[in-house]
């Protein structure tokens, strides 16, 4: 067994921490923090992210065991002694705390800090287990796994303005929406074991009407935020949107044949994940490299971390191909 396999990895590192890093990107642009000092805190930042987040999924797969062991899903977690699985928990929270010296002295980063950690034990642990509470389960995993997170970055950066409130809100709802297609792909396990999630309690067909509905909010959000990033940024932003939405029109009548119901309860289609996770911090790297050249070392970092959107966009081009043969 791996540690990437223990702390899921893959599950993770390149659709929840890029958003992180975004806000970060985009606060240095605001602030014009383009020196060397600032480049070199990525490094501390992104060993606290990742242990962060490796925390709450190895708590979760620690309160998860016995469950998965009757549905049979994998748990890593599981195939360590009791003394190991306290040893990585420990582990992984002393990493992340001390990654974070840093930034200690932004006491607005502490509390949200704080309560990224304790929303993460309550999601998970009993006798709270707001996991199979409902809707208090998906609101306590979205902002334990999105929004409070990013809010740690705009606490460091100590901004509190609209594009604040809308990049926190915007990152819920996409939480939302990613832990209802978790629960969607976990359902006949969830069922097996007698979990009760959200998404047990619900009729299939009202799920899709309801993560239909997030993504409506999520839209108008993202519009909202792009435009008032544009007026903090002088409209750089403006640039990388106009080009991400002449690709998804060259690609509709792909989008079109697979459907939107597809897309939406599924990961490997996901709206607008290449252009959150993947074009997003792409450009804002750029724009950076553009003020110091020394930045472009993170757009080299941003192509190679996330190269499977990479893939996943060039792959488009073979599946518009095949369409065309075969309408």
């Amino acid at each position: 067994m791996t540690l990437l396999k223990l702390i899921r990895w893959d599950e993770w590192f390149d659709s929840k921490i890029p958003l992180f890093f975004l806000a970060y990107y985009y606060l240095l642009l605001v602030y014009s923090k383009v020196e060397l000092q600032d480049l070199l805190l990525l490094l501390p930042l992104g060993v606290f992210f990742v242990s962060l987040t490796s925390f709450g999924y190895m708590l979760n797969d620690y309160f998860d065991k016995s469950i998965d062991e009757v549905s049979g899903k994998a748990n890593a977690l599981s195939r360590l002694s009791k003394r190991q699985q306290i040893l990585a928990l420990a582990t992984a929270l002393l990493t992340s705390l001390i990654a974070f010296i840093p930034f200690y002295r932004y006491k607005f980063a502490v509390v949200f800090l704080f309560f990224s950690y304790l929303s993460s034990i309550v999601y998970s642990d009993h006798p709270f287990r707001f996991k199979e509470k409902g809707i208090v389960g998906l609101i306590s995993a979205s902002l334990a796994q999105r929004t409070l997170p990013l809010l740690i970055v705009f606490g460091i950066f100590e901004r509190f303005g609209l594009d604040t409130f809308l990049f926190a809100l915007l990152s819920f709802l996409i939480g939302l929406r990613w832990i209802l297609v978790h629960q969607v792909i976990d359902y006949n396990r969830d069922i097996q074991a007698n979990v009760k999630t959200f998404v047990v309690s619900m009729a299939p067909l009202r799920i899709y009407s309801i993560m239909r509905f997030l993504f409506a909010i999520e839209l108008i959000l993202l519009i909202d935020l792009i435009g008032v990033m544009a007026q903090y940024i002088s409209f750089k932003i403006l640039p990388i949107v106009a080009v991400y939405f002449i690709h998804e029109l060259i690609f509709f009548p792909l989008w079109k044949k697979l459907s939107f119901r597809r897309m939406l309860i599924s990961y490997d289609f996901a709206p607008l994940a290449d252009f959150y996770f993947f074009w997003l911090p792409l450009w804002m790297s750029i724009l950076l490299g553009c003020l110091n050249p020394r930045f472009f070392l993170i757009t080299v970092i941003e192509v190679l971390w996330k190269i499977r959107y990479v893939k996943f966009d060039f792959g488009l081009i073979r599946l518009m191909r095949q369409y065309r043969k075969h309408p």
